[in-house]
């Protein structure tokens, strides 16, 4: 294997990490949204009733 190979290969898979790293980060602030709304929704509906 020569070393320009494996330079390459290395950059490839660190996109690939930082890719799945920023997907998740996202999906987590996603769920952490949709919590907060959720409990958000429930105070009113609490407060409401």
């Amino acid at each position: 294997m020569t070393p320009t190979f494996a330079l390459f290969a290395f950059a490839i898979v660190s996109c690939l990490g930082a890719c799945a790293a920023l997907a998740w980060a996202q999906r987590e602030e996603n769920r952490r949204a949709r919590e907060e709304m959720r409990s958000f929704l429930e105070q009113i509906d609490r407060r409401d009733s």
